[in-house]
């Protein structure tokens, strides 16, 4: 991890606990199409999520985010700088995330991230980065990976970054190892049971139809 890592494009996971946050994330995400394309890709700005993060839950990301990122090159003071703006423009709905699923520094990452999140009193929870249900799909995802990247599975230059841990796991699984601060994470588990979100059975708007052509 270099320092050319900071400048990368980096992950925050945004769930929708309310109606407020789902509209609030579909604005995000349409100014993101209209204003944020780099390299052909949509991006959100970080300085547009403090005026647009009513109901919304925010999670760092492990180590895809910025702090987690941060961590990694031992930038602890950029990584609690980090912290403190998300958990400021999140109040109590910002979480650091931990993961254990084999990908590389990761348990240095966790270690660090429990440190951060007991200078600063900020919840964690535990989540996985699931790409798959069980852990016997991941040969069929894996050869699914090279055929995107255009490589063979001998080819030494495909990319390795995901494992069989990368399954949907028990959550008792994703607790174990993890005795350092086990009642935090434990609580904070599921942060998902919070939402409250209803939707109009048809929330697209209506169309405007003509030449008897039906939707």
């Amino acid at each position: 991890h270099d320092e050319s890592d900071a400048d990368r494009r980096a992950s925050l996971i945004l769930l929708c606990m309310n109606n407020a946050g789902y509209a609030n994330l579909s604005r995000l995400l349409s100014r993101a199409y209209l204003e944020g394309h780099q390299q052909g890709r949509p991006q959100i700005a970080a300085e547009w999520l403090q005026q647009a993060s009513d109901g919304l839950i925010a999670l760092s990301a492990a180590g895809q985010g910025e702090i987690g990122r941060a961590l990694l090159r031992r930038d602890h003071a950029q990584a609690e700088l980090l912290a403190k703006r998300y958990a400021d423009w999140f109040p109590e709905r910002f979480y650091l995330e931990l993961q254990r699923n084999g990908e590389k520094d990761q348990e240095s990452l966790l270690q660090a991230t429990l440190g951060l999140a007991e200078k600063l009193d900020l919840p964690v929870v535990a989540t996985n980065n699931a790409h798959f249900l069980d852990a016997a799909d991941f040969a069929a995802f894996d050869a699914r990976q090279c055929i995107s990247a255009g490589l063979t599975l001998d080819d030494p230059r495909r990319p390795r970054r995901f494992t069989a841990a990368h399954c949907l796991p028990d959550p008792e699984d994703g607790l174990r190892g993890s005795e350092r601060s086990p009642a935090r994470i434990r609580c904070l588990l599921s942060p998902c049971v919070l939402p409250n979100l209803e939707r109009d059975a048809r929330p697209l708007p209506a169309l405007l139809l003509h030449d008897a052509r039906s939707e």
